[in-house]
């Protein structure tokens, strides 16, 4: 990896450095033991997995997403050993809600930018600092349809040779209503996933909100300034003979998690115009 990236100016923020200098209690003892678990489970495992997450102003969705992550299933073969999150320059409580999350996970890094640069840089600084075997970026909206979703979505890495994994569709959550700009961006979304099934490896192929790459395509990968970040990765597996998966299995949500419903949804979900709108979508893409 290049050495010209400028990350000195940057500000860190690990849980377990959070807890020296706050008045948490250090001898609590199902923090210990949740980290000592998670600790020996790293040295034994197959595949190390790092998690990162670019944000920017993100205050609304950021809890939801890392309580997914947190929660999500591990296994012998993999584990999660760094959860970062890049923000761009945040200006609202992104940054604060994340160091308070990073209390109760030692996994949890925040990692604050000076300025603005774009999530392209983010995604560059995340090459240059991880070591991990596969790097999993997620977008800040998005949510775990279950505990197994990053399971599915690893699984591809475990005999070696696939260097890109991409999740399924970024389905709405039923009974969850988008604003009206992401909702027609669904329908659009829609469309594509059903041309992409036609054609595997093509344009329609690219979907950058949730993605995985091997360590040896990640770290040497330098994504120029631009907007196609999603592209230009896609387009050098691709260019470089190496193999790409679309891992319709790993289904990842917009909106409240499956478990959040559960728990919150008590009688059920209201049939307002928002939701009855939803409704009409996921008809819409069952019958084309």
């Amino acid at each position: 990896m290049p050495s010209n990236l400028n990350i000195t100016a940057l500000t860190l923020t690990k849980g377990r450095d959070v807890a020296q200098t706050t008045n948490i209690d250090p001898s609590a003892s199902a923090k210990v033991i949740f980290e000592g678990s998670i600790r020996q489970k790293l040295r034994q495992a197959n595949l190390t997995i790092d998690v990162v997450i670019p944000v920017l102003n993100e205050e609304s969705c950021i809890e939801g997403l890392l309580h997914d992550v947190m929660m999500a299933r591990n296994h012998d073969w993999f584990q999660i050993q760094n959860i970062y999150v890049i923000s761009d320059a945040s200006t609202d409580q992104t940054d604060g809600i994340v160091q308070r999350l990073a209390r109760r996970d030692f996994r949890i890094e925040l990692i604050k930018k000076p300025e603005r640069k774009g999530k392209y840089d983010s995604i560059n600084l995340a090459f240059s600092i991880s070591s991990a075997d596969v790097v999993l970026f997620i977008d800040a909206d998005v949510r775990l349809a279950s505990e197994q979703s990053i399971a599915k979505l690893l699984h591809h890495f475990r005999d070696g040779g696939v260097s890109l994994v991409q999740g399924g569709l970024v389905r709405v959550h039923p009974g969850f209503t988008p604003h009206a700009a992401k909702l027609a961006a669904h329908f659009d979304w829609i469309l594509v996933d059903k041309i992409r099934r036609r054609k595997a490896i093509s344009f329609w192929s690219i979907d950058a909100r949730v993605m995985a790459l091997s360590r040896d395509f990640y770290r040497q990968l330098v994504l120029p300034c631009s907007l196609a970040d999603d592209q230009f990765i896609f387009y050098s597996c691709i260019q470089e003979g190496r193999k790409f998966v679309w891992a319709d299995d790993a289904i990842f949500y917009y909106g409240p998690s499956r478990w959040q419903i559960s728990v919150t949804s008590g009688a059920g979900i209201s049939s307002t115009p928002g939701n009855r709108a939803n409704t009409s979508a996921k008809s819409w893409y069952a019958g084309i």
